[in-house]
């Protein structure tokens, strides 16, 4: 969750505090699988689609969209 929080708040929060990161426990970092996470943006909830894009943990964080 901390790489998550890191990766929103430099790519897409446009200096909007980010906080409240959740995500499931125990993802597999199996290429291609997928996941969502939720978290405050700017005091607003907002969810997060993770996919993992190698099998060594690597995975891609889409913009989050409003819950």
């Amino acid at each position: 969750t901390t790489e998550v929080k890191q990766l929103v708040t430099e790519r897409f929060a446009n200096g909007k505090k980010v906080e409240q990161v959740s995500c499931p426990a125990e993802q597999p970092s199996r290429r291609g699988h997928e996941f969502d996470c939720t978290l405050l943006v700017g005091g607003r909830p907002h969810t997060a689609h993770i996919k993992v894009t190698h099998d060594a943990g690597m995975y891609t964080v889409n913009a989050p969209r409003p819950s």
